[in-house]
């Protein structure tokens, strides 16, 4: 039984790509709404962890790179 809303979104992505002028196939797109599945999937499987842990962190913080002086630079 296929998936009516990956069908949705790499009919969405085919013709998405038609009107900007970028020649994709229906396969390939629905190659990238899979990908994007799995995408979401392990995004939903970290921030499951994150709660079992009971430690409230967002895993997509920005790296703060430290200088030879300890402190925190942006360079």
């Amino acid at each position: 039984m296929p998936n009516t809303e990956q069908t949705q979104r790499s009919q969405y992505i085919f013709k998405a790509g038609q009107r900007l002028g970028i020649p994709i196939s229906e396969d390939h797109a629905e190659l990238v709404a899979k990908s994007s599945d799995s995408l979401y999937d392990a995004i939903d499987t970290v921030r499951s962890l994150e709660y079992q842990d009971h430690e409230p962190c967002n895993v997509f913080h920005p790296v703060v790179l430290i200088d030879g002086s300890g402190k925190g630079g942006d360079r």
